[in-house]
């Protein structure tokens, strides 16, 4: 493991007491010097993140081999997490237009998309050590559960694109009375 995607021993640490109270939380907290880091501004900026987190929790995997938790656990269940969060599915989803002949991205602000993984990711947790399910499995069900993408992706972005088509045909009436 490279020194950069080596995750710090404090959060190693964190994520150890976490573990052993039987509470994994989804946030993503990389300290140094007890300094939050600020979010990922970019889809590489996420992966690594996303990286740092898959690092730590395949330590916790080797430390802790009898929690079901982490069982069959592999950096490329993250990887396909990540995928899936900057793919056709949420990052890059296209909407049909109205005459079904055309698609059209919707382009979901960054921050959107940051919270969504953010809850996917907890939901996956929080399913995992409540329901003594692995964190393999719970990170499936998550991304395929349609009541989640809904409530916490779908509707925000349907907001986000009213707002924006709203904001876009007041610049057309001021250009026009402008004229």
């Amino acid at each position: 493991m490279r020194e950069r995607e080596e995750p710090a021993a404090t959060y190693v640490a964190m994520k150890l007491e976490e573990t052993e109270t039987g509470e994994i939380v989804g946030r993503i907290r990389i300290t140094k010097e007890r300094s939050k880091s600020k979010l990922p501004t970019s889809s590489e900026e996420l992966r690594h993140k996303i990286k740092l987190e898959t690092n730590t929790f395949l330590m916790l995997a080797a430390k802790f081999r009898s929690k079901i938790w982490f069982e069959n656990l592999c950096a490329n269940d993250f990887n396909k997490h990540v995928d899936f969060v900057l793919g056709e599915k949420v990052y890059r989803i296209q909407m049909a237009s109205a005459d079904g002949t055309t698609t059209q991205a919707m382009q979901p602000s960054w921050t959107l998309v940051l919270a969504f993984e953010q809850k996917l990711r907890h939901e996956a947790y929080k399913r995992a050590c409540r329901g003594g399910k692995k964190i393999v499995d719970t990170l499936e069900e998550v991304r395929s559960d349609a009541s989640l993408k809904e409530t916490h992706f779908i509707t925000p972005l349907a907001l986000e694109v009213a707002s924006r088509s709203k904001g876009g045909a007041a610049q057309q009436v001021c250009k026009v009375r402008a004229q």
